[in-house]
């Protein structure tokens, strides 16, 4: 992704938070595109842990996945101790709290049953 998108990425985030807040957005320097496949999760996972790491020895404060699938969480959450979010998590975990019933759109068709068994592990659609 080029700088130009990061910033306006950036730009976007900022609006959202106080002020005193400082957004910096980057991708992994190599690896995968997007994440399209468990295949693409398994190669962009430790370049991503990687950076997990350099932000929290940076002085950040929490790192951010900026991918629904929430790539890799669970192994970032054990190797730092800044708070690691999901955009996945808080999607469905505000979809829980404004709603009965959600869908989730995904970019290509075989992201439909990765998606779906990811949802499916997540303790929010199992209740009844």
């Amino acid at each position: 992704m080029d700088r130009k998108t990061l910033n306006a990425r950036e730009t976007m985030l900022s609006r959202a938070v106080s002020t005193e807040t400082e957004i910096s957005v980057d991708c992994i320097q190599s690896g995968p595109v997007s994440i399209e496949s468990v295949t693409d999760e398994v190669f962009a996972g430790p370049l991503l842990l990687q950076e997990a790491i350099r932000a929290e020895r940076e002085g950040y404060d929490a790192f951010v996945v900026y991918c629904f699938s929430d790539l890799a969480i669970t192994a970032l959450r054990e190797n730092v101790d800044i708070p690691v979010i999901g955009p996945g998590e808080c999607a469905l975990a505000a979809a829980d709290i404004l709603s009965n019933k959600f869908c989730v759109i995904t970019t290509v068709e075989g992201n439909v049953s990765r998606t779906y068994r990811r949802l499916m592990q997540n303790p929010i659609t199992q209740k009844n």
